[in-house]
């Protein structure tokens, strides 16, 4: 499925005067020099054509046609500069809806149909310094650490992919619906390129820490719903009314994306795109611990602790 709309320009008491129609007949005049022929063109009655150059007129507040009689051409019409002017503005203003349309339609029902689903990038790429070994094949919960980032995102409304330079690693999403990505460099903007890159063009790209172990399919969820019902904003996970990740950017920041530099992350783009850190749309988590990520063995141990007592840290 796709979408498919017509925009008009309406008087006061919402009635129609410009369109579709006024605009194609124009345009043929513009060509024909004759609202005769243009008429013809379209098999449309003459005195309709006219109707609505009248009617257009009127509600515009200004004439749009010309009518010449006898000359070297025989007489005809051409637009005023203030219709050529009209034109210009109904064409550059339906190009401008058509390219909104386009984008929150893919927002508002991604997934459904034809139509492409959000996309994760799982970040697993880091060296883990810190933690003194690869920790996300460190155990928590009985299983490796990234393997609970790949199965809640695995299990939601996103398409997921696993972006890291590391094989072991990638080793843990083999038997998930979840694809690789290989990042050209080390730094996090390497590893968010080769991510959006793997998805293809999306209406938008959730970044999910692989470290981030109690992230549930539900909040996911409630991410990409807020993003459906909230086209164009970043949409982030949060507790008590603080921004964390999980982090959604819209796919209109694409390009914007791809270009980040060196350890440069998403945030990045808050400093540069107006208004964008203002309209964060925030969705709470169901606990703070599923904002918690690992960079230390003695974080992991903090976690298992929080977990074990059904504590918030």
């Amino acid at each position: 499925m796709k979408p498919s709309f017509h925009v008009w320009i309406a008087d006061d008491l919402k009635q129609r005067f410009f369109g579709p129609g006024p605009y194609e007949l124009l345009t043929r005049v513009k060509r024909t020099h004759s609202v005769n022929a243009a008429s013809k063109e379209m098999r449309m009655a003459y005195t309709k054509a006219t109707r609505l150059v009248s009617h257009a007129e009127e509600g515009l507040g200004t004439e749009i046609l010309a009518t010449h009689i006898g000359g070297a051409r025989g007489g005809g019409s051409d637009l005023t500069p203030e219709g050529e002017d009209v034109l210009a503005r109904y064409d550059a203003w339906t190009k401008a809806v058509g390219q909104y349309v386009e984008t929150s339609f893919a927002s508002c029902f991604a997934g459904l149909e034809n139509v492409p689903a959000f996309g994760c990038v799982i970040m697993a790429s880091g060296a883990a310094h810190r933690f003194g070994r690869q920790k996300l094949l460190a155990p928590f919960e009985g299983k490796p650490l990234l393997l609970h980032a790949i199965e809640a995102a695995e299990a939601s409304a996103f398409d997921c992919v696993v972006s890291t330079r590391w094989d072991e690693v990638a080793a843990l999403a083999e038997g998930h619906e979840v694809s690789r990505a290989t990042p050209e460099g080390p730094l996090q903007s390497d590893t968010m390129r080769a991510g959006i890159e793997a998805l293809g063009p999306r209406a938008g790209y959730l970044f999910l820490q692989g470290d981030q172990p109690l992230v549930t399919s539900q909040s996911l969820d409630a991410i990409a719903k807020a993003a459906e019902l909230h086209p164009g904003h970043v949409v982030r996970l949060s507790w008590q009314g603080q921004p964390a990740s999980p982090v959604f950017f819209p796919g209109t920041l694409r390009e914007a994306l791809l270009g980040l530099e060196g350890d440069e992350g998403g945030s990045a783009l808050f400093g540069r795109v107006p208004g964008l850190k203002e309209g964060t749309v925030l969705v709470k988590a169901a606990s703070s611990l599923e904002l918690c990520d690992v960079d230390t063995p003695e974080a992991l141990e903090t976690l298992e602790a929080a977990v074990a007592t059904n504590k918030e840290v």
